[in-house]
């Protein structure tokens, strides 16, 4: 996550959502991630990282099948 503000107290919201045809929009984990630990740098250096395993929320959903070699990913 980069932030172009500056040092202090700031946050990023973090939301997953399962989309049809799995799910109907359903937010499967929502976070906050503090991302104001450095000085701006111009939006060019990495101020947060965080890692999430969905395995275990995603196992009420069905894996829709996908057809060839091609996958689809949503981001907002």
């Amino acid at each position: 996550m980069t932030n172009n503000g500056d040092e202090g107290d700031l946050s990023a919201t973090v939301t997953f959502a399962i989309h049809p045809p799995s799910g109907g929009g359903e937010v499967l984990l929502t976070d906050e991630v503090f991302i104001g630990e450095d000085a701006a740098g111009g939006g060019t250096g990495l101020d947060a990282s965080a890692a999430y395993d969905l395995s275990g929320l995603l196992d009420a959903y069905e894996a829709h099948p996908i057809g060839a070699d091609t996958e689809h990913k949503v981001f907002w």
